[in-house]
């Protein structure tokens, strides 16, 4: 995994918590309001940012489909 940014680190923590705490990953328009955002392309953004820098998998079309990868959701607990 290539490394991410400050705000990159913040948004794959959030997707952790969320999901840690959920069981499954939240909208796009969900990621937003917990990133403190108005726009969901925001979140957009930084999802694609994410997924080319190789933390999270897309699955295209999909309601929730934001699949983050194993190592990256170990890295963002050792972080903590």
């Amino acid at each position: 995994m290539k490394q991410l940014t400050v705000r990159q680190q913040e948004v794959l923590d959030l997707l952790v918590k969320y999901q840690n705490e959920h069981g499954y990953a939240p909208t796009i328009t969900e990621l937003a309001r917990l990133m403190g955002v108005a726009s969901s392309n925001a979140a957009a953004q930084q999802l694609r940012a994410l997924h080319r820098k190789g933390a999270i998998s897309l699955i295209p079309a999909a309601h929730r489909g934001i699949s983050i990868i194993n190592q990256a959701s170990q890295l963002a607990q050792e972080e903590k």
